[in-house]
């Protein structure tokens, strides 16, 4: 699944040398987190892409199972995370479940389809634009979820990723600690290193006054420079 495809791409990319003074990781990540490297290439990228394809279909309830991710639909009478504006899916850090709410399917959701992942990843590659698709938005949500990214020392929680921030021009402008604590962030990373290596790899010189705004140029050359995201 695209989920697990992403993840693959982000894993990869981070066990190549050198992958914590490249773009991707110094624009995403920050600077002050290259030693964490080796940390979230196997306690979160690595248990994501692991997850098997193997699906049961149908449980009777969104309850935890034992090593078993659920993944189902709420409404807003049966949800009460589903009856705030905007929201698409709810992650229980601690029950291993995803819920889909009603506004997934409509609204512009995000669309589960080979075809809105090429086109997500089109529009990020081409315009630098988020076009959210289903594989995105699921990484996003499983990097909530404690049994499968638990073992990551550095969850402020000490549980999971938390949402500080969803656009990628407020993504990238967190603080260091916050970077690594944001799910999106986790989403934004492996769609740019899948669909931008020919940028995501150039390496960073960190003796440089800000590494930072070297990594963002060398990430927005790949569409020209375009302001409009970084």
């Amino acid at each position: 699944m695209w989920m697990n495809r992403y993840a693959k791409s982000a894993y990869d990319f981070l066990y190549e040398d050198d992958s914590e003074t490249t773009s991707a990781f110094i624009g995403w990540f920050g600077a002050s987190n290259t030693d964490k490297v080796n940390f979230i290439r196997r306690e979160v990228y690595d248990p994501i892409e692991a997850l098997g394809s193997s699906a049961r279909w149908y449980v009777a309830e969104l309850e935890d199972l034992e090593e078993t991710l659920v993944i189902g639909c709420g409404t807003v009478r049966n949800t009460d995370d589903c009856r705030a504006r905007g929201t698409h899916l709810v992650a229980n850090k601690l029950k291993n479940t995803i819920t889909i709410c009603p506004s997934y399917f409509f609204n512009n959701g995000a669309v589960a389809s080979d075809e809105a992942e090429e086109q997500s990843m089109s529009t990020w590659r081409l315009e630098r634009q988020l076009l959210p698709a289903a594989g995105f938005a699921l990484l996003h949500e499983v990097t909530h979820i404690t049994g499968v990214v638990g073992d990551f020392e550095y969850w402020t929680d000490e549980l999971a990723s938390t949402d500080h921030a969803y656009k990628p021009s407020e993504c990238i402008k967190l603080p260091d600690l916050r970077r690594i604590n944001n799910a999106q962030t986790y989403a934004l990373f492996a769609l740019d290193v899948r669909t931008n290596p020919a940028f995501t790899s150039k390496q960073v010189d960190m003796d440089i006054k800000d590494p930072q705004q070297f990594a963002l140029r060398w990430l927005r050359a790949g569409v020209s420079g375009r302001p409009e995201e970084p």
